[in-house]
């Protein structure tokens, strides 16, 4: 049992610690951020004077650190208050004179603890630390229940009230964690080590209890636009099943294998060591899947229905039936939202050359009434500045968008709209808008619909504007030979000079050696000091080279915004 609450303290510590270290370094510019950070520190102190009550319990410093143990334990709760007091960070907080009058009574028994005996009169070892508690402990147990029962009643209350209603479910699951995390501080902290006087556990339930709260919180924390409750919970639960499934076989093994004698001679090491590989190993590899794929069926269904949708829309440029290529676009690409993901409502705005507006060209559903959107509208300038997509919650949790969220929020909920989708052309002109309305079952969108509709802006953006490129140029050929359309299509793609990088010179020349086709360059720059160098050959065919050289020319300047593998990119 010593080594549990030696190995519990040290991983209290070491989660404590890397909880501190992630907040200071990487969003120390959030005041939630800030808080939290204080809270793996203290919490950090707590676990160490855990840790050294079980390494000295014969110190004669040993009363000292029982004190500072039972301010740490009490500090953690009431700033655990006013961290939910003041989270998340885009909500209207508790007022200022609210969150000073509660924290009177934490620091108060907190200076109380450090230097009466009439908390915590005394400590002694008889076998395990035994604590003595004075005349005056009730006071400490009722200000610790008082920060507890303020932290679940604000939770529960900024679960109903909350603005962001995208973020209320996330918060009602996060809540479930900290309940989880809270109720086993109380039994071993308070029931068991208080009122039942049953002082061996509370060792191991403190540090366990820190662990959860500050694992469930620093994801909280770590990035609002993205976080999803329930795969946090799928995810963790497989890591819980995997390590119970390694680490009970392996101990029952070392503990009952040197018991067992084969022909006078007990097993040696090396044979332990085998033996526990080839169960490592066969764990690994055949029921570590299976593990998995029970804890992500919820997704596997969803998964399959995307990779379906966006076989729907690659197939758009297998269609030989140009005259009914649009009819068949808007079918695949917008009308299957609906039967697809549940999504209710959804219209599509393109651009007008002779006003500039945005005007009403395609839709479903019922709730969006707009038929035409200004250029010099809100949402547009908004799309312009930060491409990409934008859903109503992300108007509160990303930081970068603030300046827009008073003046489009009312946009969005009078006009009933979740998200805005901007499509763009080669020269990063906003063409297009599409805007998605409610759900049909009225619920938010989650967070794996969100991700699975920013890959789908990308395959829409690239048809789209390939298609209207395409029409464009069919138009200007009317009275022109093919030739003239090779020559004006190369002209647009084909870079007047090379991208340069820092520290070198780069100089090209490019003489036309084909009116059919031919070779096509170009480059990218990959990284502020790596410059790619993209040639093709794509012969003299005509109209079919020049088309293979657009397409060539819209996957190399058509990319995501962040390089990541698909698996992420579907969430």
């Amino acid at each position: 049992m010593l080594y549990f609450k030696i190995v519990f303290c040290a991983f209290g510590i070491i989660t404590a610690l890397y909880v501190f270290f992630n907040n200071i370094i990487r969003r120390f510019g959030f005041a939630v951020n800030r808080l939290f950070a204080a809270i793996a520190f203290i919490t950090t102190l707590m676990n160490a004077s855990l840790l050294y009550q079980l390494l000295y319990p014969d110190s004669p410093h040993l009363f000292e650190s029982v004190r500072v143990y039972f301010a740490a334990v009490s500090l953690i709760n009431q700033l655990f208050f006013h961290y939910t007091q003041i989270f998340p960070r885009w909500e209207k907080r508790s007022p200022a004179w609210s969150i000073f009058l509660s924290s009177l009574p934490g620091l108060a028994i907190i200076l109380l603890t450090l230097t009466w005996d009439g908390i915590i009169a005394g400590a002694r070892f008889d076998g395990i630390v035994l604590y003595e508690f004075g005349p005056f402990f009730w006071m400490y147990l009722s200000v610790f229940g008082f920060n507890i029962m303020g932290t679940f009643l604000t939770n529960q209350y900024k679960t109903r009230v909350l603005e962001n209603d995208s973020f209320r479910k996330q918060l009602f699951y996060r809540s479930i964690g900290d309940h989880v995390g809270a109720l086993l501080i109380v039994i071993t902290f308070v029931i068991m080590l208080y009122f039942l006087n049953m002082q061996e556990y509370h060792m191991m339930g403190i540090p366990l209890a820190s662990i959860i709260l500050l694992i469930i919180n620093n994801y909280a924390i770590s990035d609002d636009r993205l976080i999803d409750f329930k795969k946090f919970y799928s995810r963790a639960a497989y890591w819980v099943v995997v390590f119970f499934g390694l680490a009970m076989p392996a101990m029952a093994l070392l503990h009952y294998g040197v018991q067992i004698v084969f022909g006078g001679q007990k097993i040696p090491i090396a044979g332990f060591t085998v033996l526990l590989f080839v169960y490592f190993f066969s764990f690994f590899r055949f029921f570590a899947p299976s593990i998995a794929s029970l804890f992500r069926r919820r997704y596997l269904g969803f998964e399959q229905n995307v990779n379906e949708f966006f076989q729907g829309i690659t197939t758009l440029s297998d269609l030989k039936d140009q005259a009914g290529f649009w009819d068949n676009f808007f079918h695949n690409t917008i009308d299957a939202l609906g039967p697809r993901f549940g999504i209710g409502t959804a219209s599509l705005y393109m651009q007008r050359e002779d006003d500039g507006a945005y005007h009403f060209k395609y839709g479903f559903g019922e709730g969006i009434d707009i038929r035409s959107i200004g250029d010099n509208h809100d949402l547009t300038a908004c799309l312009k500045r930060y491409p990409g997509l934008l859903e109503q919650s992300m108007l509160f949790t990303d930081y970068k968008l603030a300046e827009y969220r008073e003046r489009l929020l009312p946009f969005f909920r009078e006009h009933r709209i979740r998200v805005a989708l901007p499509f763009f052309n080669h020269e990063k002109r906003l063409i297009a808008i599409l805007l998605l309305g409610e759900l049909a079952d009225g619920k938010p969108y989650p967070v794996d619909l969100v991700s699975a509709l920013d890959l789908y802006r990308i395959h829409f953006e690239v048809t789209l504007a390939n298609s209207i490129y395409l029409d464009e140029i069919k138009a200007s050929q009317v009275s022109e030979h093919d030739r003239m359309l090779v020559i004006n299509v190369k002209k647009r793609i084909i870079p007047s000079s090379m991208k340069q990088v820092e520290g070198i010179r780069i100089s090209s020349f490019y003489l036309n050696n084909s009116e059919y086709g031919g070779d096509y360059f170009d480059s990218v720059i990959v990284r502020p000091d790596r410059l790619g160098i993209f040639i093709a050959d794509t012969s003299d065919a005509g109209v079919d080279s020049v088309v293979l050289a657009l397409e060539l020319f819209s996957v190399l300047h058509t990319q995501p915004a962040t390089y990541e593998s698909p698996e992420k990119l579907l969430n």
